[in-house]
């Protein structure tokens, strides 16, 4: 115990949960170490993207930073509609977009996207319940962030409005 003149600095002790080696929870990314990483790769992909974004957040698009960065808008239901995540290292996944049974809006988006870079659409489980599909590159690769900006930026914010609008269409109709 410490006297009146002492200061005292409690130990710093571990939770049961950390003491038994538990994973921990995944943390969110800061903005700016999101961008450093691709960045060593090509120095002109932070700003490619910032200007992408500046444009996408004219059509509701925010971005939900976590692992990588979530591009979503809130749609019309209560699950905002995830358009893509683009991973730290600087790949493309378009999965996202048909989750919770958006799989013909999101295969009309990936259509567009895989025309624009010659790839294609990867498909999986089609006919079921969770069928979901993703943008992929002509030799089955997932595709990098440079493979759509620059150069199909303006396509790419187009596919996106169309599937925005689609999907506010269709669960603002449900919920009538």
């Amino acid at each position: 115990m410490p006297d009146n003149d002492s200061i005292w600095i409690e130990p710093v002790r571990a939770s049961p949960a950390q003491a038994a080696g538990a994973p921990r929870r995944a943390v969110s990314i800061g903005e700016d170490e999101f961008y450093e990483i691709p960045a060593q790769k090509d120095a002109a992909a932070p700003e490619m993207l910032r200007q992408f974004l500046e444009k996408a957040d004219r059509l509701g698009v925010y971005v939900d930073r976590q692992a990588g960065l979530n591009l979503k808008h809130a749609g019309a239901s209560n699950r905002p509609l995830n358009l893509c995540t683009v991973r730290k290292d600087g790949s493309l996944d378009t999965a996202p977009a048909s989750w919770w049974g958006r799989f013909p809006e999101a295969e009309a988006y990936n259509a567009t996207l895989a025309q624009a870079i010659g790839g294609r659409i990867g498909a999986y489980k089609v006919g079921t319940e969770d069928a979901w599909c993703a943008l992929r590159t002509a030799n089955d690769k997932t595709p990098r962030l440079i493979d759509l900006l620059p150069r199909h930026a303006d396509l790419w914010l187009n596919a996106i409005e169309r599937y925005i609008a689609a999907l506010v269409e269709r669960e603002g109709s449900l919920e009538r």
